[in-house]
């Protein structure tokens, strides 16, 4: 069975949330979510193996939403990603076990190691310090 189009999407900057309304259902998922469960072909996650999560998605942030024929949409996320192409039914799927997706996500840092987290480089600056011994 086809999902049809929602009725309304509405993306909120602010708080990187997807607002995704059908006639009885509505969801929110946020950009977070949408990236790392990304249907692209380079994806890990959608089959029988073990999920693979990629660090540092936590602040992602969608620049771009395009409507990809009459069943799906996709995103431009900032990190750079767009290949995945989400459809309607997809979309729905997310929707209605988010808290499933979630928890696995979150699940996988704690066994695996990594962060949610963006890792920011720090460099350390060392000032040179110069020396003068006077004889008076």
């Amino acid at each position: 069975m086809t999902t049809s189009a929602p009725e309304k999407i509405t993306y909120h900057r602010k708080d990187r949330t997807l607002r995704l309304k059908w006639h009885f259902e509505e969801f929110s998922l946020t950009a977070e979510l949408l990236r790392v469960y990304s249907p692209s072909a380079d994806y890990k996650n959608l089959g029988d193996r073990p999920p693979v999560f990629e660090s540092g998605k936590s602040s992602v942030q969608i620049n771009k939403i395009s409507r990809v024929g009459n069943y799906a949409i996709r995103f431009l996320f900032d990190d750079g990603h767009e290949d995945g192409i989400y459809s309607w039914g997809y979309l729905k799927k997310l929707g209605q076990n988010k808290t499933d997706y979630w928890n696995n996500y979150v699940d996988y840092f704690n066994t695996n190691g990594g962060s949610r987290l963006r890792q920011i480089e720090v460099s350390q600056w060392t000032p040179k310090l110069e020396v003068k011994i006077q004889d008076e």
